[in-house]
């Protein structure tokens, strides 16, 4: 189990479910397949995202660029929402939540680092572990645009409580 799990999640939860609410404002009809995203601060509300719009942000990345982070937010005509919230460090880089009805994990990037907590730029206290590449963080961004159904089988994932 999570140390000070009360505290981590938390401290994890306060950013991105601003994120998410941000996200959920601009909201179409929910019982369309749709995305409905907040990237770096500009909403998009679309049925077929084009990821070259994105991609070139983790290709040619630039700290500055990334103070908000993004949230991917997927709506299916059952209104189940599957989502991906990315956040940007500028020591660590990238670490990624995926949520759905059945499942929430994190990204894995050293597993051995699960349990060294560090204080993120955003005064945030998280598992070093869970920081990812951009490189990854892009390939697990093209995935959910293709299939947000299920976290990218290119990176490796960590639930909450596998977390010491």
């Amino acid at each position: 189990m999570l140390k000070n799990s009360t505290y981590f999640s938390r401290m994890a939860q306060k950013p991105l479910l601003r994120m998410v609410n941000i996200h959920l404002s601009h909201k179409l009809e929910r019982n369309m397949l749709e995305f409905n995203i907040v990237f770096l601060d500009i909403p998009y509300n679309i049925h077929d995202p084009d990821k070259a719009k994105f991609e070139k942000y983790f290709i040619n990345y630039k700290h500055d660029e990334w103070e908000n982070g993004a949230s991917f937010v997927f709506v299916d005509d059952l209104s189940i929402e599957y989502s991906l919230v990315i956040s940007e460090d500028e020591k660590y880089e990238f670490n990624l939540i995926y949520s759905s009805k059945n499942i929430n994990c994190y990204s894995l990037g050293n597993e051995s680092l699960l349990d060294v907590f560090v204080e993120n730029s955003h005064e945030m206290i998280m598992p070093q572990g869970i920081y990812i590449s951009v490189k990854d963080a892009w390939l697990a961004t093209e995935d959910f645009l293709d299939n947000p159904y299920m976290p990218s089988s290119r990176i490796r994932w960590v639930t909450d409580d596998k977390i010491d």
